[in-house]
């Protein structure tokens, strides 16, 4: 059985001037409140056998890749999380 483990610390789009629109995304680990919050301090989503559908096992898990998903402009992925 394979599993994707994700940090839980919160994304955030760094500043690129040459491109404004980027889907870059970085983890910012010095944000203190953010981890206090946090239950586990990652997530862990099993992988299908065909290695092509991620599974999310508690809301925390899917409003998490929800985010992820949609800072990097993924809209089509976003909707087919939230269905």
């Amino acid at each position: 059985e394979c599993a994707v483990l994700v940090c839980a610390w919160p994304p955030c789009r760094p500043q690129i001037e040459s491109v404004p629109f980027s889907t870059s995304l970085v983890l910012d680990r010095s944000d203190v409140k953010w981890a206090g919050n946090l239950e586990h301090p990652y997530y862990m989503y099993p992988v299908h056998v065909s290695r092509v559908i991620l599974y999310t096992t508690t809301l925390a898990s899917a409003l998490y890749l929800l985010l992820l998903r949609f800072l990097g402009r993924r809209y089509k992925e976003v909707v087919r999380l939230v269905d």
